[in-house]
């Protein structure tokens, strides 16, 4: 063997093993990271990206990367590291890895505030659930599903993802993921005005939890005021306890309590001045919502005009008005977007139906070309049936003949006849097949070209100088091995024997041309012979 054919492959081999260690690290890694994240952060942060060769490996450290970092509470907006995992799971890999790879890169673009990319991804992701993938995620999916509708003002479709959200919850162990979606459920009812509906979700949850032991968390009270502060028809003295509820909650989770709310809560009870000390303690956070601005802005318009400030509570008053336009505005875009999205929607489905519809047409046309293939060819298999029994009569007819006369001219020309007919004899199917004819043609051309490939290749091992001088005139290792056999004596007639005449000619011809002028006037073997003795 070439040495440094085996040199060269040994890197090969070498980095295909490291490549299968790397994958088989990265697995050992996937099996613990859902329970903990932390340590899995850690030894991928230990590995070093330059010794992984494969681009499976490339693509499943890219993936776990970003699955240990989202766990680990690390917001990533970049998709840079993310992108790797999706290059190579677009295309292939199991549904569990390619659904993981687009709910990350969801969240790494939700991170990032680009919602409609948020969306793209998680209507990806969501295209590759089935039975490998956990309750779980399927829940988180179409929970962070629902925020980003909610994000965009389209509250039907976040109550509509929350629901789904809920259904999977209830499948996980895990009480705290259920109550949160429970009162995420609550929230977009009394978001939307349907106060029966929250405060129904809200009293099955409470009986969900009294069954398991599960202590109500602080969110549970302030969905429960949010409800009767929402309700114009709850009482006074109800909404206030539902408030102390919550203020006693907050005090017993050492958490300051939500003051706008509380503001909002002492507004509605006729408490001013509470609601004026309230609102003192709230800070509008910068990141807040177009929804919290409009409810701040509201409030403190309010309390400045029960004040007798109508100049500030103008300013204020101008100030909701905008952001109520701006939602107003951006609910309309969304309606406009989703209606779009619809009519697409429909146009794919309708192109869809018309591919449906072609297949079957071509399926139909596929069976009735059969069928008239089998006909015919059904035709054709009585033909030669009919000629087999027809050969077999002549046959035994000519067969007497031959035994009863003793003239040898006519049973030397009755003996020809037979064997023409004898191949009747040896099968009753003698329809050939042009396509296996022709798959049998194709086959022995090709061993022919391959032999003579490892002809020349042989030949190299023995007389390199002669074989490198040839593949300096451009000759392939085809063309190499016939002139390996004209150097061994073997004649054009002869090789002949091995290949067809216009293939022969033609090699003949590709090897005159690559050489040049130093063989016109010459027969190639002659040339040839000379050029090995020189060599």
């Amino acid at each position: 063997m070439n040495l440094r054919f085996v040199f060269a492959i040994i890197p090969l081999l070498l980095a295909g093993c490291n490549s299968g260690e790397d994958v088989k690290n990265l697995n050992r890694i996937e099996s613990f990271i859902q329970e903990r994240p932390d340590s899995a952060l850690k030894s991928l942060s230990q590995i070093d990206t330059s010794t992984l060769t494969s681009n499976e490996g490339k693509a499943l450290f890219s993936l776990l990367y970003s699955i240990a970092l989202d766990k680990n509470y690390v917001d990533v907006e970049s998709d840079s590291l993310i992108a790797r995992a999706v290059d190579y799971y677009s295309l292939r890999g199991d549904k569990y890895h390619r659904f993981l790879c687009f709910y990350y890169l969801g969240r790494v673009y939700e991170n990032a505030g680009t919602f409609d990319d948020a969306m793209e991804s998680y209507l990806r992701a969501e295209s590759f659930l089935n039975d490998s993938v956990p309750d779980e995620y399927k829940a988180r999916m179409y929970s962070h599903k629902a925020r980003v509708y909610f994000k965009q003002f389209a509250l039907d479709r976040a109550l509509e993802e929350t629901l789904k959200s809920k259904e999977y919850a209830a499948k996980v162990d895990n009480p705290l993921f259920y109550i949160r979606n429970s009162l995420d459920v609550a929230s977009l009812c009394t978001t939307k005005g349907n106060y029966q509906a929250a405060a129904d979700e809200l009293d099955n949850l409470n009986e969900w939890m009294s069954l398991r032991g599960v202590q109500k968390p602080l969110e549970y009270y302030d969905s429960r005021l949010r409800i009767a502060l929402a309700d114009s028809m709850e009482v006074k003295e109800s909404l206030l306890e539902r408030c102390t509820e919550y203020c006693n909650a907050c005090d017993s989770s050492n958490i300051s309590p939500n003051y706008m709310l509380v503001s909002k809560v002492m507004s509605a009870v006729g408490l001013q001045e509470n609601a004026k000390q309230a609102l003192g303690l709230y800070e509008l956070p910068a990141s807040s919502s177009d929804f919290d601005k409009i409810v701040y802005y509201d409030q403190l318009a309010d309390i400045l005009a029960s004040e007798g400030d109508y100049e500030r509570a103008y300013e204020a008053e101008k100030t909701y008005e905008t952001y109520f336009e701006k939602v107003n505005i951006d609910i309309f875009n969304n309606d406009v977007r989703f209606l779009e999205e619809r009519h697409n929607n429909a146009i794919q489905a309708e192109k869809s139906l018309r591919l449906r519809i072609g297949m079957w047409a071509l399926i139909a046309l596929l069976l009735v070309s059969i069928t008239i293939v089998v006909v015919v060819y059904k035709r054709k298999e009585k033909h030669y049936k009919q000629a087999v029994s027809e050969a077999r009569a002549e046959y035994s007819f000519i067969s007497e003949i031959v035994n009863g006369n003793s003239s040898m001219a006519f049973r030397d020309t009755l003996n020809g006849r037979l064997d023409a007919l004898r191949p009747y004899l040896y099968s009753d199917r003698i329809t050939p097949s042009t396509f296996r004819a022709r798959k049998d043609i194709d086959s022995i051309d090709v061993g022919r070209k391959e032999m003579l490939k490892s002809i020349g290749m042989i030949y190299a091992l023995s007389y390199p100088v002669f074989t490198s001088r040839l593949v300096n005139y451009g000759l392939s290792a085809e063309e190499v091995g016939l002139c390996a056999l004209y150097v061994c004596g073997f004649s054009s007639k002869e090789m002949k024997d091995y290949l067809h005449t216009g293939s022969i000619l033609h090699i003949n011809g590709s090897i005159r041309k690559k050489i040049g002028e130093s063989v016109d006037g010459m027969k190639l073997n002659t040339w040839l012979n000379k050029l090995f003795s020189e060599s």
